[in-house]
């Protein structure tokens, strides 16, 4: 009670008091009556001019004569407005910050979706259609090419995968060097397929597809069909190959149903040679399981999209 009438006190004299009136002696007569009324009390000490013994929003009221016991009153008037700002700068700081809230800076925005392509669209993920000039209806031919890879029946070393090679390469300057090492050569169907019975000894060409606005890719071997309950797209369906079993070993590639061969070779040059796969199984162990697989049986493939 003797604290807040001692409040009240300097709170009705501050009214007509400046701030540079107010004493270090009327600081420590709240400070005493503090003490009597709570002896664990902290007093922090007071340097005159300078009240410490409220916080900072009750010392600004007080020693400015403000009422902090009346209830808020209204709004002031707007202030006047304010200068005009540095230029802000070009944007670069969005690709380490992202978007602001909802809203997308306008100069220099990062999309962030992965899909998203330079001009708003969707880019699509890619796959190599093997055995093919051109991509299926459900794509876009980025490039056609032709099959490449190592010799896998003369050559021990190089590369075991396959490659699609454009039909218009860039090479680097200077003159043929022949003993780089790596050979890459053409790789030949060796086998027909039921489906394309003019392609034995001939060479494999390749393209390139983009499938728009899809994800994911996936090679599904052992079916030609897609799996799974999700919205799968077909891409196309054929044959799992690879070189023979007696040669060096290389990848399985999924060769389209409806493959072409090269026209202008029709022998083998002793490049890569693909020959369809085939199941061996074994209840006992040792191979695949059968059933479901059944040794013997050409196995398909399915290239799908999402």
């Amino acid at each position: 009670m003797i604290l807040s009438m001692l409040l009240l006190t300097i709170l009705i004299s501050g009214a007509s008091t400046s701030e540079d009136e107010y004493s270090s002696d009327a600081i420590n007569l709240v400070n005493r009556a503090k003490r009597d009324t709570d002896p664990q009390a902290q007093i922090p000490a007071v340097n005159p001019g300078t009240p410490s013994f409220m916080g900072a929003n009750m010392q600004a009221s007080y020693f400015l004569g403000q009422c902090v016991m009346c209830p808020p009153g209204d709004p002031g008037p707007r202030g006047a407005p304010g200068s005009q700002g540095m230029p802000g700068r070009d944007g670069r700081d969005q690709l380490i910050l992202g978007a602001i809230g909802s809203e997308q800076i306008s100069q220099g925005a990062v999309s962030d979706d992965p899909a998203s392509g330079p001009n708003g669209s969707d880019a699509g993920v890619t796959y190599t259609r093997w055995g093919k000039t051109t991509c299926p209806e459900t794509s876009e031919t980025v490039y056609q090419g032709v099959m490449a890879s190592s010799n896998s029946i003369g050559h021990k070393g190089s590369g075991v995968n396959y490659l699609c090679l454009p039909l218009e390469p860039t090479f680097a300057e200077g003159t043929p060097d022949y003993n780089s090492g790596a050979y890459v050569y053409g790789v030949e169907f060796d086998n027909t397929l039921h489906t394309s019975r003019d392609i034995g000894e001939s060479e494999a060409p390749c393209a390139v597809c983009l499938a728009p606005s899809k994800e994911t890719v996936l090679v599904v071997p052992g079916t030609n069909v897609c799996l799974g309950s999700q919205n799968w797209t077909l891409e196309y369906q054929g044959y799992l190959m690879s070189s023979h079993y007696t040669h060096l070993k290389s990848e399985f590639v999924c060769i389209d149903q409806n493959a072409e061969g090269i026209p202008r070779t029709a022998h083998n040059n002793g490049e890569a040679t693909l020959y369809v796969a085939d199941a061996h199984c074994s209840s006992s162990g040792g191979g695949l399981p059968c059933p479901p697989y059944q040794t013997g049986y050409d196995l398909l493939c399915a290239v799908c999209t999402i």
